[in-house]
């Protein structure tokens, strides 16, 4: 993806220079400014170590980090309001601070960054953008500003390493995949506030104590279809009347599982949507069991 956005993409020996009087460009720090915008164009392919933008810039490019192969440790001044979309994407950066200006984190903006092990969010951030932090394969954990209200489609996926993030009181909507395959993630208090759980959101992770609070209206196919390394006896708790729908295999799970729904009218539920197994039985050793508590009448 970068290679088509990135002017010096697999230029890694390449030395770029800016003539003196430049009207447009200026380079500070191996990095290319627009000065006529105070806008970072692009890192250059001799930048390298750790980096720390020029108090007056007002924006980062797209692309302007994507694929950088030597920079480990980027501090974002105050100011910026956005990381825009592929920002970051496929750097090898170990460490990122963000500014309290920064309210939008854009599709892809991490996307592929297999070193990143720490990031510092703390501006008053709504939504974390469609695959932000995909394939980020080292970051152990994240702090989510108390402001996020939705978490993009794939927006964690595969973060094999991701063992524990923090889901603010804000939160409503989490995409589809978000979290699937983060096979370290064992543990998520969910907020009140959250209303739909999308598509496979936290398919093959090993979650093993599963409360959706109140709020909740939808949780989509294949949301929680859990690992087959996920420890036995699955609990599954659904509070409150809002719950409408429940797809296929958002529960399935080949483990003994204790379900509890408190909904007054019982939600529509998916074809094996706390499945155990799928088959031909005689073909299947084993028996698993599940205990299913409604309220009565």
């Amino acid at each position: 993806t970068c290679e088509h956005h990135r002017t010096f993409s697999h230029c890694e020996n390449l030395n770029v220079t800016v003539v003196d009087g430049n009207p447009v460009f200026t380079i500070n720090e191996g990095l290319m400014y627009d000065i006529r915008n105070n806008e970072v164009v692009i890192s250059l392919p001799q930048t390298g170590g750790d980096i720390v933008l020029s108090n007056d810039t007002k924006s980062i490019r797209a692309y302007a980090f994507c694929d950088s192969k030597n920079i480990r440790y980027v501090t974002v001044n105050e100011g910026i309001t956005k990381i825009e979309d592929y920002t970051f994407a496929l750097s090898q950066i170990q460490r990122v601070t963000l500014p309290s200006s920064i309210t939008s984190l854009g599709n892809n903006s991490f996307d592929g960054c297999s070193n990143l092990y720490d990031i510092y969010i703390q501006g008053p951030v709504k939504t974390i953008g469609n695959k932000a932090f995909q394939f980020c394969d080292n970051l152990p954990l994240i702090d989510l500003p108390s402001t996020v209200e939705s978490i993009g489609d794939y927006a964690f996926y595969e973060c094999k390493r991701l063992k524990k993030i923090l889901l603010p009181d804000s939160l409503k909507i989490i995409g589809q995949q978000a979290f699937k395959d983060c096979f370290a993630l064992e543990n998520i208090v969910f907020p009140k506030a959250l209303t739909r759980i999308e598509f496979g959101a936290f398919e093959g992770c090993k979650l093993t104590n599963i409360v959706l609070e109140e709020n909740i209206t939808e949780i989509g196919d294949d949301a929680f279809r859990l690992s087959w390394e996920t420890p036995m006896n699955i609990s599954i708790t659904i509070k409150g009347n809002n719950v409408k729908h429940i797809g296929q295999y958002a529960f399935y799970t080949e483990h003994d599982k204790s379900v509890k729904i408190y909904a007054d009218s019982p939600p529509a539920v998916e074809i094996m949507s706390f499945g155990n197994y799928w088959g031909d039985p005689s073909e299947h050793a084993e028996v698993y069991s599940m205990t299913i508590h409604v309220k009565k009448g």
